[in-house]
């Protein structure tokens, strides 16, 4: 799931990868990492929107998470 939201082709399977690490592993150390990155790193503005969207909902609660999104 991992590689599949970082590294696959396909910006459609990228955005469901990434919907499913912020809803399932959410307690994961690396999905916040992931989440961050594709939302300012990918090329494609449909997959940084999903990134973002993650983030505000499914970590609202963490500091860290939240001085990222204050700082977009």
């Amino acid at each position: 799931m991992k590689t599949c939201a970082v590294n696959n082709e396909n910006q459609y399977v990228r955005s469901t990868a990434i919907e499913q690490l912020g809803q399932q592993f959410k307690e994961d150390p690396d999905t916040v990492k992931i989440l961050q990155s594709r939302a300012v790193d990918d090329e494609k503005y449909n997959v940084r929107i999903t990134a973002i969207k993650l983030l505000k909902e499914e970590l609202r609660n963490d500091a860290d998470v939240q001085e990222f999104l204050d700082d977009l």
